[in-house]
């Protein structure tokens, strides 16, 4: 009896771990990818993060930074500015946000 409820919940089990991460992880594992230099790797964990939680201001300041390194300075500015409206005291995204803006001449 055991065995067979193990084998019929095996495969939920592992669907549920491999693919039920939170925003909050999907999240780090774009600000992982940042750091890293694969920044359109970043830039897909991080919209996956804002799509299972638009209110997640590292999510928003993780991608826009993987945009301004990219040189994507007008969507860098735009997930930059999203950060900021939900974390007024994201200084990293303010100091962020200023250097898209110089390149811009903004």
């Amino acid at each position: 009896m055991h065995r067979t409820l193990f084998a019929m919940l095996f495969p939920l089990i592992t669907v549920t771990i491999c693919y039920g991460q939170t925003a909050v992880e999907w999240a780090d594992r774009g600000d992982t990818k940042r750091v890293n230099s694969d920044y359109r790797g970043a830039i897909a964990d991080c919209s996956k993060a804002i799509e299972l939680d638009p209110t997640l201001a590292a999510a928003y300041y993780t991608r826009g930074d993987a945009k301004r390194m990219l040189q994507d300075y007008r969507g860098a500015m735009g997930d930059l500015n999203k950060a900021i409206e939900l974390d007024p005291t994201f200084a990293m995204a303010y100091f962020t946000r200023g250097d898209a803006k110089r390149v811009l001449e903004d």
